[in-house]
C-alpha cells in the first residue's frame, strides 16, 4: 500500500505521516446515561496513523494532538499492517444535563435524551471549542480531510432486546442506508464520511447515531 505524505503546519510544525486515517473508537454503555443525573467523563481511543513511531517531528505531532483534545493522554504506538498508529486516550462526556449546552466546550460530548416524541436517541458532537481546533488540524494540512477521520462507537444496551433505527450508518461495520432492527446484544456504530463533515460543520451542533424513532420517508 502506497503511503502518502501529509503536511500538518499546526503550531508552525510540519510532519510527514502516514495514510493519514484517523480513528475515534468510543466505549458507550447506556446505563451510565440518567437524564437529569451527574455527567460522567467516559474514555476514548484516538489513532492517528504514521511512518514511525519515533522521531523528533512524531513527538512534535504528539503535543499538538495533546494540545487539541483537552486531558488525553499519549498511550503508546500500535502497528496494524503496514502502518504504525499513535494512541492517545481522550475523555469524553456521558451528559446527563438536557440544557442543550455540551459539559465542556473542548471535550466531545453524548447525550442520550428523549425527543418531544419520547423515543430516545444518542447524539454526538465536537462542541465548538474543539471542533475549531480540530478543523485548524484539517486547514493546516494539504492531505488530510474530514473523510479520513472514521468515529466507531461501541454500544453496550441499557436493555435487550433493543430496538434500533438509524439513517446512512454502518451497523458492525455493514453499510445501511435504513436501519430498523432489533439486536440483543453489543454492537458497533460507525459514522459515515458525511456524517464527519455535519459534526466539523459550524451549522450543526451534533450527529444521531441512532435512535428509536421512526422514520417517514
Amino acid at each position: 500500500m502506497k503511503k502518502i505524505v501529509c503536511c500538518i503546519k499546526l503550531l508552525a510544525i510540519s510532519l510527514v505521516i502516514a495514510s493519514c486515517e484517523i480513528f475515534f473508537d468510543i466505549p458507550v454503555n447506556l446505563n451510565l446515561f440518567t437524564e437529569g443525573g451527574k455527567s460522567i467523563l467516559i474514555e476514548g481511543k484516538l489513532g492517528v496513523a504514521v511512518f514511525v513511531c519515533s522521531s523528533d517531528d512524531v513527538d512534535k505531532f504528539k503535543d499538538q494532538l495533546l494540545f487539541v483534545f483537552k486531558g488525553a493522554e499519549y498511550d503508546g504506538c500500535e502497528s496494524s499492517g503496514m502502518d504504525d498508529y499513535l494512541v492517545f486516550k481522550i475523555p469524553i462526556y456521558i451528559d446527563n444535563q438536557d440544557d442543550g449546552k455540551p459539559v465542556d466546550d473542548e471535550i466531545a460530548n453524548l447525550e442520550y435524551f428523549d425527543p418531544e416524541n419520547g423515543d430516545r436517541e444518542l447524539t454526538f458532537s465536537f462542541p465548538p471549542g474543539l471542533k475549531g481546533k480540530l478543523n485548524l488540524l484539517i486547514s493546516a494540512s494539504d492531505e488530510i480531510k474530514m473523510d479520513d477521520i472514521n468515529i466507531r462507537f461501541h454500544i453496550l444496551p441499557d436493555l435487550t432486546p433493543l430496538n434500533v433505527k438509524g439513517m446512512g450508518v454502518y451497523l458492525n461495520d455493514k453499510p445501511y442506508q435504513f436501519i430498523d432492527t432489533t439486536l440483543n446484544s453489543e454492537f458497533s456504530v460507525r459514522i459515515p464520511h458525511y456524517g464527519t463533515r455535519v459534526l466539523l460543520s459550524n451549522e450543526t451542533k451534533e450527529f444521531v447515531v441512532f435512535s428509536t424513532q421512526s422514520y417517514n420517508f
